[in-house]
């Protein structure tokens, strides 16, 4: 989370910088009221987005979980197991406080504009409902409504342009932007860019009525002459539209410019390099190996037959993707436990694509006992390969299964199912039982086969050079129960050897 407020934060920060630099100065105002807009929806959006490669895997040997002395991994105590980082709910503490400060502030707004609309005389006219307020205010606009100072307008000493200018916020719906802003500020409220955005969006508000009031053929020197007119003090709302005397100054300015639009052309094509760049930098980017992708399914897809039809035409890259995995698991022990379930899956699935002359050219068809091995964390996760999956993936991976492999596999969760499993196969141990078992080990705690330095972060002294973490069978640990439940029904709804 923290990661994404960072990346939401540097795109927006990107697309002000890009506008206060480009773009303000300009009289193009409605692209501008409608990149304003869009800013804070791109830089929510940016980070979502990932980007998924997929690469051939490397064929590394095979080791700790994979291999025959899996439970003889080195036992580690770890030291900060038992110690509380408070960090993190400090930080989440002081996030909520400032939603809730914020929040309460919005809604305080809301109910102020409200109230005053609700207990003060109003006149409608053309669609547009004038508030008349008793205190002394600068006409501001919430939505469809116009706040005005009652004696002002029944004395008829608001100047025509005023009105238009008011109007202008009120038929443009300017109130839906700085809305919006103010929402996002309830939740990033730590944003200074935010605030930023606020007021220039409010700006450009000013710059869109003014072109609006000139455009209706009042001179320029004659619509300053008013606005000046109007510089007493003023109490302004948060989320209305007033006449902004403090960048009275930079309106004048714009008030006299006309942008070509040829220099709009080029800004629109500027911002399509920065949008590109913002995606690239602050994207997710996300490795994947390609029998992870293959084997990656949902339950529906798992339901389909995943043998298809061997075909007089097998595409060349399916023989090659079966020829990798072959060669690679043919160079290990015949009863050594290196075939991963999903490789083995995918094999299976090459080679029944293959026909019979490609059969015999292609790897020979590896024999070797299968493995899996789930990890399940103290907080409920499942791991396979050192990634987090669902217990949904795992059901598929199950499914594909065909009922010959189904028959042949053992689900070990403690080492008393080891020595029944070993028993049963006849064997003196697990490297010597049948090539064709699939061997399912359910273990406890988190990662294996990293280097220590990785969980001991602050002591980087001898034993980062030690491989393995403490590693036992899930039954070991009381409170994987209810998880180890959960998976254990999985594997007997589909008929996975279980010792009870």
């Amino acid at each position: 989370m923290l990661m994404y407020f960072l990346k939401f934060s540097i795109c927006l920060a990107m697309f002000w910088v890009f506008y206060k630099a480009l773009l303000e100065k300009e009289s193009f105002h409605g692209f501008k009221r409608v990149y304003l807009m869009l800013s804070p929806v791109f830089s929510l959006l940016i980070p979502l987005i990932t980007f998924t490669t997929y690469v051939d895997p490397v064929a590394t040997p095979v080791s700790g979980i994979m291999g025959t002395n899996t439970e003889m991994l080195p036992i580690v105590e770890n030291p900060s197991a038992n110690s509380v980082n408070y960090m993190p709910y400090f930080l989440w503490g002081a996030y909520l406080t400032g939603v809730l400060i914020f929040g309460i502030q919005f809604v305080r707004n809301i109910v102020d504009l409200q109230g005053k609309i609700r207990n003060n005389h109003k006149r409608n006219l053309n669609g547009i409902t004038r508030v008349l307020l008793q205190e002394k205010i600068s006409p501001h606009t919430f939505f469809n409504y116009i706040f005005y100072n009652r004696q002002q307008l029944e004395n008829d000493e608001i100047p025509e342009e005023v009105h238009w200018h008011e109007e202008t916020h009120a038929r443009e719906k300017h109130s839906l932007d700085v809305l919006l802003v103010e929402l996002l500020i309830v939740f990033f409220w730590f944003n200074p860019v935010l605030y930023l955005l606020r007021k220039s969006m409010k700006l450009n508000h000013e710059f869109l009525a003014d072109s609006f009031v000139i455009r209706k053929g009042i001179s320029p020197s004659q619509y300053q002459n008013t606005l000046l007119a109007f510089t007493e003090s003023s109490s302004r709302v948060s989320f209305a539209n007033a006449i902004n005397y403090s960048l009275i100054k930079k309106r004048f300015i714009i008030m006299k410019k006309q942008t070509k639009k040829s220099a709009l052309l080029v800004r629109l094509l500027l911002t399509i390099p920065m949008l590109a760049i913002l995606i690239y930098s602050c994207s997710e980017k996300e490795v994947l190996a390609r029998q992870l992708a293959d084997s990656n399914i949902n339950s529906s897809e798992a339901e389909q037959d995943i043998t298809p039809t061997p075909q007089d035409n097998t595409p060349q890259d399916v023989v090659e993707a079966y020829n990798q995995l072959a060669k690679h698991y043919n160079t290990y022990p015949k009863y050594d436990f290196v075939t991963k379930v999903r490789d083995m899956i995918n094999i299976r699935k090459f080679y029944d694509q293959m026909t019979h002359a490609q059969m015999v050219e292609a790897e020979p068809y590896p024999k070797s006992t299968t493995s899996m091995s789930i990890f399940i964390t103290n907080d409920g996760r499942y791991l396979i390969d050192e990634k987090e999956v669902t217990i949904s993936f795992i059901e598929s991976v199950i499914q594909k299964l065909t009922k010959e492999e189904l028959s042949n596999a053992y689900l070990l969760k403690s080492m008393s199912d080891v020595s029944a499993y070993t028993k049963e196969r006849g064997a003196m141990n697990r490297g010597m039982v049948p090539p064709n078992d699939i061997y399912i080990s359910v273990f406890s705690d988190e990662l294996v086969n990293n280097r220590l330095d990785k969980f001991y972060k602050n002591q980087a002294d001898e034993r980062s050079e030690t491989k393995g973490k403490i590693v036992n069978h899930a039954s070991e640990n009381e409170k994987l129960a209810p998880y180890l439940q959960e998976l254990v029904a999985i594997f007997k709804k589909y008929g996975v050897n279980i010792y009870e």
